[in-house]
Order: structure tokens, then C-alpha cells, then sequence
């Protein structure tokens, strides 16, 4: 559990408390994301941000949920 806490996570404090961007994400965690994200179909775009921020909060299994979806109508930033 010791990781969910670790600086660069998405759980970590340092976010206090807003949504988790994948920007959070230290780079080697980030890459690690990425890979698997790509390996399972999802490639770019803003899928790809919420499969890699999806990939460290609930695990590998997570990215499956992205494949195949049409691209979002919009993309904002929660205010």
C-alpha cells in the first residue's frame, strides 16, 4: 500500500485534493503507464491521459476500458 502514497503518485498528497492529472505522474511511472496503455490499443489523445492516470490508481486491467471508445465531444479542466 506503501506506494499509493509515494511522491509523483496520483494518491499522493502533494495533489490536495484536485482530480489526478497524468502531468502528476513521475516520469518513470508515467512511461511505465504509458507502455501499458499503448500495448493494450489505446494510443492518444485525451484516452490515453485517463488510461495512464486509470493505470496507477486501479491497476494494468484498467486500460482495457479505454479500448475502443469514440473520442470525447469535449475536454476541460475541472474548475
Amino acid at each position: 500500500m506503501a506506494r499509493l502514497a509515494a511522491p509523483g503518485h496520483p494518491r499522493s498528497p502533494e495533489h490536495h485534493g484536485r482530480p489526478p492529472r497524468f502531468t502528476d505522474l513521475d516520469k518513470k511511472l508515467a512511461d511505465r503507464n504509458r507502455a501499458i496503455c499503448v500495448k493494450a490499443g489505446v494510443t492518444q489523445g485525451p484516452h490515453l491521459d485517463a488510461c495512464m492516470i486509470d493505470v496507477a490508481m486501479i491497476g494494468p486491467e484498467a486500460a482495457k476500458s479505454f479500448v475502443g471508445r469514440p473520442d470525447p465531444i469535449a475536454v476541460g479542466d475541472q474548475r
